[in-house]
């Protein structure tokens, strides 16, 4: 099929519309699509003006297609427009359109799409048989679907509903087919694409402003039965059973016994476990190792708690419960002394996690000194009896937080998205096999708290795994501590530690620019380690100092590429800088700075 150029369609006045201008007017075509094209016969050659060229859809025979042409501008008068138009079917043998229909859509953006190419609902000129989509069409409708945007109405083909409504007359259309045609109508007009396009806009903001949902779960109306499995079948249903409270402890309270009822008992001053565990957790975290050292464990093969009177009367405090109180005062006395905690004047809050922790970190257990002597290191080696303060090594986020802290770079910025540090280039594709993109934060936010790095499971922060950060596959309440030259290693050469070294060294530099090097020195001791330096350590960071500006500065290449970008401070020439740099690494990897004293 052919349509001949420059005279296809001529519009003039209808009779409805009066006299009015009857000369006709030549009209272009722009662009054409259609729902299959032939090879070599694609369905811009019906309009391009050259004889030899046209639509053809073979071997697509006896099925429905359609075509849409669109206008180069618009047309229409307030009477009416008659459009004649002229096929030329005269390539092959018996290739003539059967059942021809044809449709037009004037609109507002016809003129103005056609200029641009893209035109947003152009007029149709279309058999209305549907088909699948193919050719172009089925091109433009898959890479829609593949970027997630729908497909707009004229790039699809008419319904099955849409079909069998226009056979039918219009007065003995149904409701239903009514409304089709209507709905379908609204899809190709240009002025509601407009408004649909507005409305999507403003809920695609909507969203994004919307705050994160979180799921809760609703009770049955009535719970269903539970039986117990004879020998685990469940073919073999045994005795029912409801839910309840273990025997060994308190009932229920009064009520449903729903999930309420559970949380109402869990906080219940008769439960005897849930302060116990709670504040057993928190001894843990600052002590390094719990009343009950099996701080997962409260059960028959968990470790006995070497204060018990000291665990009651803590989560007594924290309950806020006096029966429990009461209960750990008549106990036997233990054999062993238990450690000094300041007792409040006034009776404690129900459950105030901050009223706690000053209760433990103001103790005289805590505070004292973490010194041992070997004949103490004898006796108790786990420090199970509190003889001395706590010290072992810091969790993995704590020494990161640490080091930027010391460095004056750590974030006190709140929420938000992860944040992402540095870590190996690829290592996310290398260990899921899927190309995934790792871009390092800018700004600020590279130096957020450890509590904020993105976590991936399956391929977590390096740098937490290596001091014993666990890959949170399931849930962990005790961390295991190692020594690794590995964790070495890292604090040496993690990007991360790499800046905190240089900030230390710009902080000393910058806040005693005229001090001497032995000032400088125990400046920066003092920061890390929040002591001041021994005459021998002083005198070997002295000897370090010397060595690496005399080696920086015969190698002036090796140290702008050591420096990198960072801009050294006034006061200190770029060896000098970089010097400052080796001994502030050397002090973040030492063993008291990473280990609570």
């Amino acid at each position: 099929m052919r349509l001949v150029p420059r005279l296809p369609l001529t519009p003039n006045p209808s009779p409805q519309g009066g006299e009015g201008d009857k000369r006709e007017r030549t009209l272009k075509f722009t662009t054409a699509t259609a729902s299959f094209s032939q090879k070599n016969y694609d369905v811009a050659g019906a309009i391009d003006g050259d004889p030899k060229t046209a639509w053809a859809i073979n071997p697509h025979f006896h099925k429905p297609h359609w075509a849409e042409f669109t206008l180069a501008e618009s047309l229409g008068f307030e009477g009416g427009t008659v459009l004649k138009f002229r096929l030329v079917q005269n390539l092959g043998a018996a290739r003539l359109i059967g059942r021809l229909r044809l449709s037009a859509l004037v609109g507002a953006d016809v003129s103005q799409a056609a200029k641009s190419q893209k035109p947003k609902q152009p007029l149709i000129l279309a058999n209305s048989a549907p088909v699948q989509g193919e050719g172009t069409k089925k091109k433009r409708a898959a890479k829609a679907a593949t970027s997630g945007k729908s497909v707009p109405a004229a790039d699809k083909p008419l319904s099955a509903e849409i079909l069998a409504a226009l056979k039918v007359e219009p007065a003995q259309r149904t409701p239903q087919q009514t409304a089709t045609l209507l709905d379908h109508r609204l899809e190709l007009d240009p002025q509601a694409r407009r408004l649909r396009d507005e409305r999507d806009v403003a809920e695609q903001r909507l969203r994004e402003i919307r705050p994160d949902t979180t799921l809760v779960m609703q009770e049955m109306p009535a719970p269903r039965d539970t039986t117990i499995f004879q020998r685990g079948d469940f073919r073999t249903p045994g005795d029912p059973v409801t839910a309840t409270s273990p025997a060994i402890l308190h009932a229920l309270p009064d009520g449903p016994t729903n999930r309420l009822t559970l949380a109402r008992w869990l906080v219940s001053t008769e439960n005897p476990l849930v302060g116990r565990v709670t504040v057993n957790r928190w001894w843990a975290e600052l002590f390094g190792r719990g009343l009950v050292s099996t701080v997962e464990d409260f059960g028959i093969k968990g470790e006995p708690a070497t204060h018990p009177e000291l665990l009651d009367w803590l989560a007594a405090e924290f309950v806020g419960s006096a029966e429990l109180g009461a209960r750990s005062a008549k106990r036997e006395e233990s054999r062993t002394p238990a450690p000094s905690v300041p007792r409040p004047a006034s009776p404690a809050p129900r459950f105030e996690m901050k009223r706690m922790l000053r209760h433990i970190t103001t103790s005289a257990t805590y505070r004292q000194s973490s010194r041992v002597t070997p004949e103490l290191l004898a006796k108790d080696d786990q420090n199970r009896l509190l003889a001395r303060g706590p010290r072992f090594r810091l969790d993995a986020e704590t020494i990161r937080d640490q080091a930027l802290a010391v460095a004056g770079l750590l974030s006190d910025k709140q929420f938000g998205a992860p944040v992402r540090p540095y870590q190996p280039g690829g290592l996310w594709t290398k260990v899921g096999g899927t190309p995934l993109e790792y871009n390092v934060s800018p700004g600020e936010d590279r130096y957020r708290r450890g509590v904020y790095v993105v976590w991936k499971r399956a391929s977590p922060y390096p740098s937490f795994v290596n001091f014993d950060a666990t890959a949170r596959l399931a849930c962990t309440v005790k961390r295991s501590r190692s020594n690794t030259p590995l964790q070495a290693l890292t604090l040496l050469n993690d990007p991360v530690y790499v800046e905190a070294a240089f900030g230390v060294a710009r902080q000393v530099l910058d806040e005693a620019p005229s001090a001497s090097t032995e000032e400088r020195l125990h400046t920066m001791f003092e920061r890390c380690l929040s002591r001041l330096p021994t005459n021998h350590e002083a005198t070997v960071l002295r000897k370090l100092f010397d060595d690496q500006v005399a080696s920086l500065r015969q190698d002036e290449q090796r140290t702008r590429q050591f420096v990198g970008e960072m801009v050294p401070p006034k006061s200190a020439s770029l060896a000098e800088f970089a010097a400052w740099q080796a001994v502030a690494t050397v002090l973040l990897n030492l063993d008291e700075t990473i280990t609570k004293p």
